[in-house]
């Protein structure tokens, strides 16, 4: 069993050990170890505004006199949120290392940590506070090789994948799939699926698409995922299925439309800069013609 320190209790007669704390008295700089779940603080709030607050939140007490929340960050949020002055809270005696510790000790059970929140905690641990794993290991009691695949999860992720995860702004699944790709990948790929707004599903596909493709390809891909696009196409109405030249017509039309699109996300690669006046003249023709010809069937539907 791990120490993470001690909570005040009340015995007898003695000081009651939970007690109201103004809420702007208490600092969240460990919020950082912790991932945001909007649902999970849409419920948080809407307890607190029906039932108030059922347990106590822990806190502790730093060298400088402030208090530190240890854990209870979704109810300090909503606090927050739903204009509470004060919540009411227990202190943890631990210094730093027991205080990011107790973060993993007081959530064993009911809803225990993601592993990536468990990563975060370990990884402050190991770089910031400089305990040797087998330290870490001995704090959390846990085995050496659970640090070190810790350590592994969040040190894979890139800091942006992980500010984003932090905050709620995408779901962990995501982060799951980004880690498959190399850090330095990892944020243009984040910036597509959020640019396109992917699925999980859809992000799935764009990084095994991406680790499939050549290197020279792949920014491309990034850049204009037309594959997984072409497939959002809408179904006709229902009782509406086309069929017969207009079903042919649209579906040209269409694929036209993805590919114009791909070429123009083309365009603004550094590569388009090397080509010579010779080929970028042949390129314009073929464009002319096939303005030429997209008129000539907009005007033939005229009237």
């Amino acid at each position: 069993m791990c120490y993470v320190g001690t909570m005040q209790r009340s015995v007898g007669d003695e000081q009651e050990s939970i007690f109201d704390l103004v809420v702007e008295h208490i600092e969240g700089g460990l919020s950082r170890l912790r991932l945001v779940d909007p649902r999970a603080e849409a419920r948080m709030e809407a307890s607190l505004r029906s039932y108030g607050q059922l347990c106590p939140a822990v806190v502790a007490l730093t060298p400088e006199g402030s208090y530190e929340m240890v854990d209870g960050f979704k109810r300090l949020r909503a606090a927050r949120r739903i204009g509470l002055s004060k919540i009411k809270v227990m202190v943890l005696e631990s210094g730093s290392r027991g205080r990011k510790a107790a973060i993993v000790e007081l959530n064993r059970t009911g809803a225990p940590l993601r592993p990536l929140e468990e990563a975060l905690v370990v990884q402050s641990l190991y770089r910031e506070d400089r305990l040797q794993q087998s330290e870490i290991a001995t704090l959390l009691g846990r085995h050496k090789s659970w640090v070190s695949r810790r350590i592994q999860i969040v040190e894979a992720l890139c800091e942006e994948v992980i500010e984003h995860l932090r905050l709620g702004l995408v779901c962990i699944s995501l982060g799951r799939e980004l880690v498959r790709l190399p850090r330095g990948n990892q944020a243009s790929a984040l910036s597509t699926v959020l640019k396109y707004k992917f699925t999980t599903r859809e992000a799935r596909r764009l990084i095994s698409m991406w680790l499939e493709q050549p290197r020279w390809e792949q920014e491309a891909l990034l850049r204009f995922p037309e594959p997984i696009l072409s497939d959002r196409c809408p179904p006709p109405p229902k009782g509406q299925l086309f069929t017969g030249t207009y079903a042919f017509v649209e579906g040209r039309l269409l694929q036209m439309r993805r590919l114009a699109l791909a070429v123009t996300e083309r365009a603004g690669m550094p590569a388009v800069r090397t080509w010579t006046a010779e080929q970028k003249g042949r390129l314009r023709s073929i464009v002319d013609e096939i303005q030429i010809s997209l008129k000539q069937f907009a005007d033939g539907m005229e009237p």
